[in-house]
């Protein structure tokens, strides 16, 4: 028997999901081919349909030339900056090639470069006036294509006491000499100032090219101190800071940089003052000398008679007072002293008070005490007196007239009478006297030691 299996059989038995499956396979993989296909080729096309106008942000040497210049023929040259807008980018230079032109006004543009004298990069707001720079620049437009700080440049910075002579147009610092024109530029705080502000104290700096000065800048000026009411307290010792030391002269103007200061005063006639002042540029601070006080001390007095009158003056302060007591307290000062009675001699006597207590001892005798017999001393008659004194040609004064020099040999008439003896560099002695008899007097000059503190070891100075 012969057994077949139709092909239709077979087929009939072959699983149906298996076949599905694959196609479906095969299908999603053509897709996804197809969708990334689509993506390469729309970018390619993008790319080569967008050659032209992306070719224009491709960098070109001559097509950046072409932005950043104007036509037309170009200057270059060494300017002086003498003026700067920041804000609208304006210039006006000066060259220093040929001074003698008129100055140039240019405009700074965007494409500007700006360059210090290393080449690097800078900013508009870094240009200021008196810089000198090398710049190039369009003749018709005006337009900067380049400014570089020139490194030709000297520069001599933080000076003092320059000298400037306007006749020769010479300006000296640090023992060289330069020339200058009227185009110089001088400077304080990035404003033009005038010769007059250049204060020979301020400290300056100079700018300037071959051997000329261009530019002169004010770094710092000083103030100065002064003072008011101070006559009485020439030879004060004055210390400021600590570290400047001057004296009370009869013409003070002492230089002083802008701030707080501390100011003190001594003498040993006076209380240590303590001042804090405020020193400002160019103007003066005056510290008055009214409120200080004078040390004082106590004079005791021990006469020989009662009923006695004092009269104490003291020129120099305008200090004058009468008194009858046997103690007072005064300043320290140099004193003429004048005791007075009716009836009696007048004493007088010039005592320096310097310590805490000083005593005045004196005894005084009746008129005519002392007159020989058969002498009167009658109101309106006259006596011979020699005045003398321990260094010669010192010059004799009676009753503020001068008489000559020493010894002196005059009638005067009899009262009191006011002598003074003076010669240069020694301490002037001024005596009221009383004229009743014949009489010699005998001056003691001492040498004005300015430096002299006049302390004594002693608290106590006892006068006779």
């Amino acid at each position: 028997m012969d057994f077949r299996i139709k092909e239709t059989g077979i087929e009939d038995v072959k699983p149906k999901g298996k076949y599905s499956d694959t196609m479906k396979l095969i299908m999603v993989t053509a897709g996804l081919g197809l969708v990334v296909f689509a993506v390469m080729f729309a970018i390619v096309f993008s790319i080569f349909s967008n050659k032209e106008s992306s070719d224009k942000y491709k960098y070109n040497q001559n097509e950046e030339i072409s932005v950043k210049t104007e036509s037309g023929k170009k200057t270059s040259i060494l300017a002086l900056i003498q003026k700067i807008n920041v804000t609208s980018g304006e210039i006006e230079v000066t060259n220093l090639d040929n001074s003698s032109e008129a100055d140039v006004s240019l405009k700074i543009m965007g494409y500007t470069e700006i360059k210090d004298e290393y080449g690097e990069l800078m900013v508009i707001g870094e240009v200021e006036l008196g810089d000198i720079a090398e710049l190039t620049y369009g003749d018709e437009s005006k337009k900067i294509d380049e400014i570089k700080l020139s490194g030709k440049v000297w520069e001599v910075k933080n000076v003092q006491d320059i000298e400037i002579d306007q006749d020769k147009k010479t300006i000296t610092a640090k023992e060289k000499t330069y020339n200058y024109n009227n185009k110089l530029i001088k400077s304080y705080k990035g404003e033009k100032i005038v010769f007059d502000d250049l204060k020979k104290d301020a400290i300056v700096s100079l700018k300037g090219y071959k051997d000329t000065v261009w530019f002169i800048k004010v770094e710092k000026y000083y103030g100065y101190l002064t003072f008011s009411n101070f006559e009485q307290y020439i030879g004060a010792d004055i210390e400021i800071d600590t570290n400047i030391f001057k004296k009370v002269e009869v013409e003070n103007n002492i230089v002083l940089s802008p701030g707080e200061h501390k100011v003190i005063i001594k003498r040993e006639d006076i209380e240590s003052q303590i001042k804090y002042i405020i020193i400002k540029e160019k103007e003066k601070t005056t510290v008055d000398f009214g409120d200080i006080e004078l040390k004082r001390g106590t004079l005791n007095f021990n006469i020989s008679e009662d009923g006695y009158n004092v009269n104490i003056v003291n020129d120099i302060t305008n200090y004058n007072i009468d008194f009858s007591g046997t103690q007072i307290e005064v300043p320290y000062g140099e004193y003429i002293i004048t005791i007075t009675k009716k009836g009696y001699k007048t004493i007088v006597k010039t005592i320096v008070i310097k310590n805490q207590t000083t005593n005045f001892k004196a005894v005084i005798q009746k008129i005519g005490e002392s007159v020989k017999p058969g002498e009167s001393a009658k109101q309106g008659d006259s006596a011979k007196i020699k005045i003398d004194a321990n260094i010669q040609n010192s010059e004799v004064y009676i009753d503020d007239k001068y008489i000559g020099i020493v010894p002196i040999n005059t009638n005067l008439s009899y009262g009191m009478h006011k002598i003074a003896v003076r010669k240069q560099g020694y301490i002037p002695v001024v005596r009221q006297i009383t004229v009743d008899k014949e009489e010699n007097f005998q001056f003691t000059l001492e040498v004005d030691d300015p430096y002299s503190n006049g302390n004594g070891s002693n608290t106590t100075n006892d006068v006779y």
